[in-house]
């Protein structure tokens, strides 16, 4: 059974990956850009989450997101739990 992801829910996960990243790579959030989108084409309308580095060249950001990837997505799971809010909110999950 496949359940709908909607942009909205999608997004805070984008946004609680960002604020995830700097916490276990040595980086800041300047360093680096994310999007998510439900609706890609490229991506068979399958929910996505892209990350990639702003500096020209690149400084291994994105490789170390990959190789810490379950880390990554537990603190950023650990930053929406934190969330005492119903639905979460920008000042929890940025």
């Amino acid at each position: 059974m496949e359940k709908n992801i909607d942009e909205s829910s999608i997004h805070v996960v984008e946004h609680a990956t960002a604020a995830a990243i700097p916490s276990l790579i040595k980086c800041s959030q300047s360093d680096f850009s994310i999007l998510s989108s439900v609706g890609m084409k490229e991506y068979s309308h399958r929910p996505v989450i892209i990350l990639y580095e702003t500096g020209g060249g690149g400084a291994g950001i994105v490789e170390m997101a990959e190789e810490r990837l379950l880390h990554v997505m537990k603190k950023a799971l650990a930053i929406l739990r934190e969330c005492p809010c119903e639905h979460g909110c920008p000042n929890c999950t940025h």
